[in-house]
């Protein structure tokens, strides 16, 4: 079995709590519209993610590196 990452591990937690989030609504509809609704918006703004040139004092304390 594969090692999840922390990035894995957040992410299933931030879903359960939006799971959990759906349950307070005591309707099953609603909360499957809430869910939906996440689902959604966060493939809408998934694209936002790029990745950052690295800061060269930073590089270098990191890896020794010019």
């Amino acid at each position: 079995m594969k090692k999840k990452t922390r990035a894995e591990i957040s992410g299933e937690l931030f879903a359960n709590g939006i799971v959990e989030a759906a349950h307070l609504s005591y309707k099953a509809s609603r909360g499957r519209q809430m869910i939906g609704a996440c689902i959604q918006r966060l493939q809408e703004r998934i694209d936002e993610l790029q990745p950052k040139k690295t800061d060269p004092a930073y590089k270098k304390a990191r890896y020794g590196k010019k």
